[in-house]
Parts: C-alpha cells; structure tokens; sequence
C-alpha cells in the first residue's frame, strides 16, 4: 500500500518487508565520471528506491578514504561525479567536515543532500543507500 501522495516533486512512501520505502522524485542525468529499524513502534528503517541514480560529489577527504567512498557508492549503484568545483547534477554531497568550500556552499544553496561520511560505510553494510536524515550536517 502506498502511503502518501505520488507526482511530480513529491516522495512515494509504502512498506515493503518490514521497512518503510521512500521513492525519491529527483530526476538527474549523465555522470562525469565514467569509474565510477523494523517496523514496529515509532522507529523505521527507510530503504530508497530510486528510478535514477543518485550522483555524488566528496569534498575533504583524503586519496584513501576518498577512493574507498567512491567504490562504496558505486557498488550501491550511484555514480561519482569527479570534479574539482561543483556540479548542480548532483544530488548529494559527502563532506568530511563542515566547511566553507565552492562544493559546500553551493550545494547548501541548491538544498542538495550534504552527507557525513558514516552515510557511505553505513549505507554500504545495509547493501543500500540509506535515507539520509540522520547523515545530515547540521
């Protein structure tokens, strides 16, 4: 059963197999790098179901922790857009630290998804990627 309303800019939301499903409405294209809880009570796991890929940028990181990240977010199905400045394709920003970087600020003013790495390392262990509420730089 669908909970919620469909349509354009809006999330679906269901249950599915004890989780909570959200259907993300965001809609992008093309990648610029080619390598690229139980339900029950008041608490829910939320498993995304996405009909495009989710398109990532990572900003602070180290070469090592960086190139990990992005195999992780690959073998989810997302796609790695490599690029030293911002590129409003993306849907989320990884960051490992608040800062006042051209990737930051413009993806906090494009109202873009901006991630602490445990986002990654956890979304990688569920075998999918996570919904993003508790991952949020605040």
């Amino acid at each position: 059963p669908k909970a919620g309303k469909g349509g354009k800019g809006k999330g679906v939301a269901g249950h599915k197999g004890g989780f909570v499903v959200y259907e993300d409405p965001a809609e992008s294209s093309e990648s610029e790098c080619e390598e690229e809880e139980e339900a029950g009570g008041a608490a829910h796991t939320m498993e995304r179901r996405s009909k495009t890929k989710l398109k990532f940028m990572l900003t602070l990181f180290s070469d090592g922790k960086r190139k990990v990240a992005e195999d992780r977010i690959r073998s989810l199905g997302g796609e790695v857009i490599c690029s030293d400045s911002y590129d409003h394709r993306c849907t989320h920003l990884v960051s490992a630290r608040p800062a006042t970087t051209e990737k930051f600020l413009c993806a906090t003013a494009a109202g873009k998804h901006i991630l602490h790495p445990s986002y990654v390392e956890d979304s990688y262990e569920a075998g999918y990627f996570l919904a993003e509420a508790d991952y949020k730089w605040s």
